[in-house]
């Protein structure tokens, strides 16, 4: 892998960018298959100051820690700049939810990681491959990971005060998230394959009708990697008569956030707050 083979997508700058790099930024990452979404906040304000997102071709994935080591040494001005701590997300990683009574002792050989999570008054397991936490050590040594339902559900803690019944479906890469509250709590959370719109529409219907809410009556929000001209937002339109785009519940207009549309990243900006 070359690092011309990785391409910049897209990039947000705060006008101070230029300074504020050489003081201490924390750093945050979204990662999925193809994608790199690279964020930097000044410790100065908490204010996001740089958004990067950098793509892979269909044939490349950024769980190889070898695409990962390369996008290290493409980004130039990570070696100026004093990176205080980094936090990253990886899509699509496999989860179990347990009691925060129950101890988790086995660990496959991967980098074991626990989210305590209030939204559902338990906790999130997970594990990192080594290989992947090895290569994301040299953007910093000072390492987290947070699980990107973890992220999301501090969104959905501030949906449902105004509205106690819902429904959120948040796209990323070939994979969508599910989050049903009812009466104010939390009633399902789990993450999905998707190969077409109709796995969503066939999995959101089920939850719908297990927890008795009404695709008629209820509202469902979307999220993540979809806009309104698409064949997803299209195809779940037909089958949920209350559809809307989500909004960010914190960072909405501030730095590079104002820049993006309101209903990506929900994941992310759950975590940054």
């Amino acid at each position: 892998m070359t690092q011309q083979n990785i391409s910049l997508s897209a990039s947000f700058y705060s006008n101070d960018w230029e300074i504020v790099r050489k003081e201490k930024l924390h750093l945050f990452a979204e990662i999925d298959e193809q994608n790199f979404y690279l964020y930097a906040i000044s410790d100065e304000n908490n204010v996001p100051v740089c958004f990067e997102q950098y793509a892979l071709s269909q044939h490349q994935n950024f769980t190889q820690p070898e695409n990962i080591l390369s996008l290290h040494q493409q980004i130039k001005w990570l070696k100026e700049a004093v990176i205080d701590n980094f936090i990253v997300m990886i899509q699509n990683t496999p989860f179990q939810i347990l009691p925060n009574e129950l101890n988790w002792l086995t660990n496959n050989g991967g980098w074991q990681c626990t989210d305590l999570q209030s939204a559902i008054d338990g906790k999130i397991i997970y594990e990192i491959a080594g290989l992947m936490n090895a290569a994301l050590q040299n953007f910093s040594s000072n390492i987290k990971y947070k699980h990107p339902l973890s992220g999301l559900l501090n969104q959905v803690n501030a949906m449902s005060k105004p509205l106690a019944d819902a429904i959120l479906c948040n796209v990323h890469q070939n994979a969508f998230d599910i989050v049903m509250w009812k009466n104010g709590k939390i009633q399902l959370i789990n993450s999905y394959q998707m190969a077409t719109p109709d796995d969503a529409v066939y999995f959101l219907q089920l939850a719908m009708q297990q927890y008795e809410l009404n695709p008629n009556k209820n509202q469902l929000f979307v999220s993540g990697e979809v806009i309104q001209q698409s064949l997803f937002f299209t195809t779940l339109s037909k089958f949920f008569r209350h559809i809307e785009f989500a909004n960010r519940a914190t960072l909405q207009q501030q730095g590079v956030f104002k820049n993006i549309l309101p209903h990506r990243f929900l994941t992310l900006t759950g975590i940054i707050s």
